[in-house]
């Protein structure tokens, strides 16, 4: 029954090339507008899946005017901006800083690098992050080597 069925649509589909064609292009251009919308769904998804605190965050973002090139906007700011929005805006809850820095190292020809981010203030626990040990969320951070790691996990 079920090749009957494939035989006498591919017979009507052999007489009717045109309509077969148009079928075929609508299949296709359908399937690859469904996959491109699905791609762009599934990227605008995958943004902001960390867990924050607060749903209130802003991002400071620096207005670049350099001469012959368009406006930039940089989310580079100078370091003193925490500790004046901290003490001089009601509004603002908390302020923490981060930056990064690249190191390079070259080891018998082979060349090594990472990107070491460096934070203040109460971010691991404003983003979420789970504390092995080594204190309090309150008290980590604030002073230079406040940050403590387990002295019973392995260091190599």
């Amino acid at each position: 029954m079920f090749f009957n069925f494939l035989k006498t649509a591919f017979l009507f589909l052999q007489r009717k090339v045109a309509f077969t064609i148009i079928n075929i292009i609508g299949l296709s251009v359908g399937i690859a507008a469904f996959l491109l919308i699905a791609l762009y769904i599934q990227h605008e998804v995958s943004f902001d899946r960390i867990s924050i605190k607060d749903a209130s965050v802003y991002r400071m973002v620096g207005i670049q005017e350099p001469p012959g090139i368009e406006v930039q906007h940089v989310a580079i700011t100078s370091g003193a901006w925490a500790p004046f929005l901290n003490e001089h805006v009601p509004d603002v809850k908390e302020a923490f800083r981060i930056t990064h820095a690249n190191h390079t190292l070259e080891i018998d020809g082979e060349v090594y690098s990472e990107v070491t981010y460096y934070a203040e203030g109460r971010i691991a626990y404003f983003f979420g992050l789970p504390l092995i040990c080594g204190g309090d969320y309150r008290e980590m951070l604030t002073q230079p080597n406040t940050a403590r790691g387990n002295p019973n996990l392995p260091t190599s």
